[in-house]
């Protein structure tokens, strides 16, 4: 949009052959700053982070799950200021789990939730930005780093013990993690 809002549009389309009519399409979600949205495993919910301001002053993101079913979206955290939440494609429909980025004064975070059990996996030093988490494998997650210097390299880390390894490092600048059939 034009005002700087981003919208999700749930868009059906029977003919894929015609043309595309954004006036056909529902807007299920409107608001400014949506910057990510991560299916879960089941396809019946995605989620998605938002920016909202309060009082002219305090900014914050949070996470939120859409159910496609109820149309209806609720908030996963409240004023965390986390972003970038991307979820486990393995995950049985039943449970929710999901990794993302929570900001804070000159750092960010990674976390890992589970079935509602949020816990930090690393906190990158000051002043050093971790964005665009992604599972790599069940237990594996690589995320961008970039540091003081500018340069931004690909890491992994192990959920279970928290161990993190640079992959990728002759190719910095690093955009994107996508895992193919071909590797990453």
């Amino acid at each position: 949009n034009d005002d700087g809002d981003n919208e999700i549009h749930l868009v059906i389309r029977s003919d894929i052959s015609k043309p595309f009519d954004l006036k056909q399409s529902k807007v299920l979600i409107s608001g400014k700053r949506i910057l990510r949205l991560s299916w879960l495993s089941d396809s019946k919910s995605f989620l998605f982070d938002q920016l909202n301001t309060d009082h002219l002053y305090h900014s914050y993101s949070d996470i939120h799950q859409f159910n496609l079913q109820s149309e209806k979206a609720s908030a996963i955290t409240t004023n965390e200021r986390a972003i970038e939440a991307a979820s486990s494609p393995s995950t049985p429909a039943d449970k929710i789990r999901f990794t993302f980025v929570k900001l804070g004064p000159g750092r960010t975070e990674l976390w890992l939730s589970e079935s509602g059990n949020r816990s930090q996996l690393y906190a990158a030093p000051e002043q050093v930005r971790i964005s665009r988490p992604e599972f790599y494998s069940e237990n594996e997650i690589i995320f961008a780093e970039k540091d003081l210097s500018g340069r931004e390299v690909f890491k992994v880390i192990q959920t279970k013990n928290r161990q993190i390894r640079s992959v990728l490092e002759d190719f910095a600048p690093v955009g994107f993690a996508k895992k193919s059939q071909k590797g990453l």
